[in-house]
């Protein structure tokens, strides 16, 4: 390496570390202004998750609900509080203690059929603009089985 090589290296043109402080400060700059944008963004996509996740759960309390209304019991009204126990078992189950913010109401038995619905809110982890709480949104799902019923053959069966 030759004398001239080395003083170029270590001297630099004029207003170079000028530039790089510009380049370094412009680069903090930026991140300042997109991590928060990227944490919102990760919150948002979780929040929107949970939510899939909690509707899910709704839809399968209500179908389990119904089919435990659905079966064949000695009454009416144990049938339908199998289908009432049964839905607040999967609402607790898959929901742990936000399970609370959900209501199992009275499934509706007819001649065929029976009906369960679910009503409730599902909690966001954080609010809206302006608002003083937490921003609730409602989320209900019903299910109908066809009910059950026994025959026992010789008794106008086959």
């Amino acid at each position: 390496m030759s004398i001239t090589n080395i003083s170029a290296r270590l001297v630099e043109p004029r207003g170079t570390s000028s530039a790089r402080r510009r380049r370094q400060g412009q680069a903090l700059v930026e991140a300042a202004v997109a991590f928060p944008l990227v944490v919102l963004l990760l919150l948002v996509t979780v929040q929107g998750a949970l939510y899939v996740h909690a509707r899910h759960v709704v839809l399968g309390a209500a179908r389990e609900g119904a089919h435990a209304a659905a079966l064949e019991h000695a009454s009416v009204e144990e049938s339908a509080a199998g289908g009432r126990a049964r839905a607040d078992a999967v609402l607790r189950a898959g929901l742990g203690v936000y399970a609370r913010d959900f209501h199992v109401l009275d499934p509706v038995l007819d001649t065929t059929s029976a009906l369960v619905r679910i009503q409730g809110w599902f909690q966001l982890m954080l609010s809206g603009p302006g608002s003083s709480g937490p921003v609730r949104i409602p989320l209900s799902a019903e299910a109908r089985a066809a009910r059950e019923f026994f025959d026992p053959q010789g008794r106008g069966g086959f």
